[in-house]
């Protein structure tokens, strides 16, 4: 008998309610099997490794956030296990997902600056390989220039599907076509090889890039654009925020129908872990943005695992990306080989039965050469290259707002000789190539530039400085959804009452023609229209209170969806009335005239707008 059946056996004996077998089984056998090989709970389990980019923890419901935008994530975060402090040990795609996927730190693999010749060595030892090497079938699917197969990243898959720019959904079809083709190959009433699957969602990258604010930051130095950033008006800012929620609300209903539809498949032997690369810059210390500090909005991550009969729980952690490898092959009984990470094995820290590690460490080198310590209260950046240290007790200054160094507190020699002792350590599974040694052609090389620029990276650089940027003004990102209230279609002060209407995919938005309008009622002084534009639309008509006010050219010339943000300031709290219709004019070489809506913002005065 194995040992699901010995334990299943001693349930029964012993009259245990059959409502908590599940849970009950879930519990002793990971426990057995968490450190030891031999009885891995997971071996010959499907595993699913989702990864998505930009996804900040605080944005999600199951981390507490009220913004709505998560609902799948959140539902699976209620069956499985999550991890409260989760971090990623480096800020931006390349080396967090290289960091994820092989255990190592970024000093460790080498891949730690937007240069094309950082790539992942082919010492490096990936999740798929060791996969692979166990009788895997093995598939990954990115959709990140950061990710490319010349950048590394194919190494150990079998498929490996690149393509810049493809949505949620695509990514989505893509896996559940190679599964298919899988159980398609197989006789009859045989089991399959099991399968390892990685995805990397990329849509809320450079969210803000799809609003206006693109046109004033295309090819600005990172001074110049926070400066910008600091000029932004409220509804500017909300427009921007409300794009980054919108691609944050495809890729989650993606991964929703995702799962489903595996789990269909797959049967009950899988294991699901969801995480993020890194985390994104909303004005939390005055930029947009990521990979230039390590403040909590970048490197704090959402972390799942789920499981049938896994039983639903919250981890305190800390849990960091490097330990997800070796957390996955004691759990499926991977053969342990390659160079030594600086992560754990935490199976058993999962299900409360063991200690997650006392420190986080974290880098970059993006600009500047960064590095942080999260030690049990007090967190230490400091710039190793300029004598630039900050501290924060980031269980009572959650945004990191007091630099305890500026007042001789926090010891930071301690951290000092703690970063040191742990870069010394991380030597011993060094894999990274020489500084300047070619792997890439010219022709290739140029390909790959043009990629990444195209996406935001390989920009101008901001000027080096010796004090962390930016010294001007700090906005809250919570604080102005708790000022200002975003209406969307479905909310009763809107109504889509002339035209023909769809449901955009991507984003999530209605789109009208055929001289669609929309009726906003509310009670504000100040809102702003969030209209979407694009090459295919025409001019839109807004009046307030049967006066009309502005005409607005929803034409881009750009490629790809735009933000237009109008601005209606007015005397008086409300209640009014707002129409917003396509005038069936077209401009600057539309073939249509479409009307796009992404909400209405209105600024909650004295309870007013609530």
């Amino acid at each position: 008998m194995g040992m699901v059946g010995r334990i299943a056996t001693v349930v029964r004996r012993r009259n245990v309610s059959a409502a908590l077998i599940p849970p009950i089984l879930s519990l002793l056998l990971l426990a057995a099997g968490s450190g030891c090989g031999r009885d891995a709970p997971f071996r010959g389990h499907h595993v699913v490794l989702i990864n998505i980019e930009t996804l900040r923890a605080d944005c999600c419901g199951a981390y507490g956030a009220e913004l709505g935008w998560t609902p799948e994530i959140d539902s699976l975060a209620a069956r499985g296990i999550l991890v409260e402090r989760a971090y990623t040990v480096a800020p931006w795609t390349r080396p967090s997902v290289a960091s994820l996927w092989t255990g190592l730190y970024p000093s460790q693999h080498g891949v730690k600056r937007m240069d094309p010749d950082h790539r992942l060595p082919e010492k490096a030892v990936t999740l798929a390989e060791r996969f692979a090497g166990a009788g895997y079938r093995t598939f990954g699917a990115v959709t990140n220039a950061n990710l490319s197969p010349e950048l590394g990243f194919a190494q150990g898959f079998e498929e490996y599907l690149y393509r810049i720019g493809a949505r949620a959904d695509t990514l989505a079809a893509w896996t559940l076509d190679w599964v298919d083709r899988q159980i398609a190959g197989l006789e009859e009433g045989k089991k399959g090889p099991p399968l390892f699957i990685a995805l990397h969602f990329d849509e809320p990258h450079g969210a803000f890039f799809q609003t206006a604010f693109r046109s004033g930051v295309d090819g600005k130095s990172r001074e110049e654009m926070i400066r910008r950033v600091e000029s932004l008006e409220e509804g500017e800012r909300i427009a921007a925020l409300e794009a980054y929620g919108a691609r944050v609300a495809a890729v989650d209903k993606a991964i929703g129908e995702l799962v489903r539809d595996l789990r269909a498949r797959l049967g009950s032997d899988w294991l699901l872990v969801l995480t993020a690369d890194h985390g994104e810059e909303w004005f939390d210390h005055g930029g947009l943005f990521h990979g230039f500090t390590l403040y909590e909005e970048l490197i704090r991550v959402p972390l799942l695992f789920v499981s049938p009969g896994l039983a639903p729980s919250k981890r305190p952690g800390p849990m960091r990306n490097v330990d997800v490898l070796p957390t996955l092959s004691a759990w499926t009984g991977l053969r342990e080989d390659g160079p030594n990470g600086g992560g754990s094995a935490l199976g058993r820290a999962l299900l409360g039965h063991g200690l997650f590690p006392e420190d986080v460490f974290a880098e970059t080198d993006y600009e500047r050469a960064l590095v942080s310590r999260i030690g049990k209260r007090e967190k230490y950046i400091s710039d190793i290259n300029n004598n630039w240290v900050e501290i924060y007790d980031v269980n009572c200054d959650l945004g990191e707002r007091r630099n305890l160094a500026e007042e001789g507190r926090g010891g930071e020699g301690e951290h000092a000789a703690a970063v040191e002792a742990w870069r010394a350590n991380l030597a011993a599974g060094t894999i990274a190539p020489e500084d300047g040694e070619p792997s890439l052609d010219a022709r290739k090389r140029s390909e790959l530039e043009e990629e990444l620029r195209a996406i935001g990276y390989l920009g101008a650089k901001g000027r080096e400085r010796g004090t962390p940027w930016p010294a001007g003004n700090r906005l809250d990102w919570r604080g102005l959804y708790r000022r200002f209230r975003v209406l969307r279609a479905g909310d009763p002060e809107i109504s889509f009452d002339g035209g023909e209407w769809k449901t955009g995919a991507f984003p999530p938005r209605r789109v009208g023609w055929a001289d669609a309008s929309i009726t906003v009622k509310a009670s504000f002084r100040n809102g702003w229209a969030l209209l979407g534009s694009h090459p295919w639309s025409g001019i839109a008509e807004i009046e307030v209170d049967g006066r009309i006010v502005e005409k607005i050219d929803l034409f881009s010339p750009q490629e790809g969806d735009r933000q237009k943000v109008l601005s209606i300031r007015l005397a008086d709290a409300g209640p009014h009335t707002v129409h917003i219709r396509a005038t069936g004019e077209k401009s600057g070489g539309s073939r249509a005239s479409e009307l796009l809506f992404d909400g209405f913002a209105i600024e909650r005065v004295d309870g007013v707008g609530r």
